[in-house]
């Protein structure tokens, strides 16, 4: 009956504002909660220069550091459900120009990102670390195993690009 409703204008774009707002303090609230639950932190790296900074996710244990780097156009979040499956200390991180990892740089090189990881691992003063790297992130891991292969533990390397032709 006319009188059980009340009277309501719709107006569907602050009903839309509204809701994704609701969603978006709601997915906030879940991420802060399963950041406490399953990771020990969401923090920032250095990298020489504050502008260079950029965010990772570490899961610490006592055997040696798996490092997964993600691929082109993705962030690191490709890894959550890796965080927690081995008894190792795990970190996911933002390469340069992705996620929450600004870029401050034109000429970019393989070399740059290699240098993200060395700056990363000494500052969480890991010594060696397992590298996972998939796409993009397999060729940032094979130019960071042949300029510092001492750090490495080993290498994981899945699609990767091999004798790629010209064409």
């Amino acid at each position: 009956t006319m009188e059980n409703k009340r009277m309501y204008k719709y107006n569907p774009i602050e009903d839309c504002y509204a809701t994704k707002k609701k969603i978006h303090i709601f997915r906030d609230e879940i991420e802060k909660r399963r950041l406490k639950k399953k990771y020990l932190s969401i923090l920032d790296f250095g990298c020489g220069n504050i502008e260079d900074c950029g965010k990772y996710i570490l899961n610490k244990k006592d055997r040696t550091p798996i490092i997964f780097i993600h691929g082109v156009g993705l962030d690191h979040s490709i890894w959550d459900p890796q965080i927690n499956e081995f008894d190792n200390t795990v970190l996911i991180y933002d390469i340069l120009g992705h996620g929450k990892t600004p870029l401050n740089k034109n000429d970019l090189s393989f070399d740059d990102f290699s240098g993200q990881i060395l700056n990363l691992m000494d500052e969480l003063k890991f010594n060696k670390v397992h590298l996972v790297g998939f796409s993009i992130g397999s060729l940032i891991a094979r130019n960071f195993a042949t300029r510092f292969n001492n750090r490495l533990a080993s290498l994981t390397l899945l699609c990767s690009i091999f004798n790629r032709s010209d064409k």
